[in-house]
């Protein structure tokens, strides 16, 4: 498979993974009493544990590198911190108005990674990338109101958690992009992850909370929990060189 499939094909599998978190996320905000700052709290700690141990297994005291230096410190909260505004706008929106609503406004991260290119970094757009962020914001005026601003009826909070999310959604993709270009992408995932977990469970005690631990529930934080990680491919880029350890040649 030629680089540019292989790009086409992770990319509608990220999609799979982030339409499959919001419709998992909005069944439990609605029907097993989680609050947005519970399913962070139980995903991120679940999967950022799991992933920091794969990372420890493969790379045994490498995994230790995020810890280097004091620049690897500061990006690796920078991280972490871009992680923990993107997954709580994103499931507030859910809470206030719904799943389909919420990633529609997420969809828009391109489009705020342009505007601040432009703002920041005074690039200049070209005709074509000026074209698809018109009918990026066309298609989100559209679906948002059905084609009438009297047709729209999310609440605010709702409304401006999803375009929080697509704000935090492009930090989260421009500012750890050299942390990970020196430390990898699995190894500084892994341990945002953890870290994420760990500071919203800080504020959010999960284990005092009335939640409806049912099969279903779980089948669906399981999902939540590997959806993210999963999207971002490292745990794939692993797989050959997991099967090699655990596996005889």
């Amino acid at each position: 498979m030629n680089k540019t499939l292989k790009g086409m094909a992770m990319a509608g599998l990220a999609a799979v993974f982030w339409g499959s978190m919001g419709v998992a996320g909005q069944y439990l905000l609605q029907n097993c009493h989680f609050t947005p700052m519970d399913l962070i709290s139980i995903r991120m700690l679940l999967a950022g544990s799991i992933f920091v141990g794969i990372e420890f297994f493969l790379l045994k005291k490498g995994a230790l590198k995020v810890f280097e230096t004091k620049q690897n410190i500061i990006d690796l909260i920078i991280y972490t911190l871009t992680i923990i505004g993107t997954q709580l706008t994103f499931f507030v929106c859910i809470q206030y108005a719904n799943a389909p609503f919420a990633a529609v406004l997420t969809a828009t991260v391109p489009l705020w990674i342009m505007i601040f290119m432009v703002v920041f970094q005074h690039k200049r757009l070209t005709v074509k990338e000026v074209f698809c962020g018109l009918v990026a914001v066309a298609g989100v005026v559209l679906v948002v109101t059905g084609g009438s601003f009297k047709n729209f009826n999310v609440s605010g909070i709702g409304f401006w958690a999803g375009i929080g999310s697509g704000i935090t959604g492009a930090f989260y993709v421009l500012l750890p992009q050299k942390f990970i270009a020196r430390v990898g992408s699995g190894l500084a995932t892994s341990w945002a992850l953890l870290l994420t977990g760990v500071t919203v469970t800080l504020f959010s005690h999960f284990w005092n909370e009335p939640l409806d631990w049912t099969v279903y529930s779980i089948l669906l934080m399981r999902l939540l929990c590997f959806s993210e990680r999963l999207r971002r491919f490292g745990f794939f880029k692993r797989l050959p060189k997991l099967s090699r350890q655990i596996l005889p040649a």
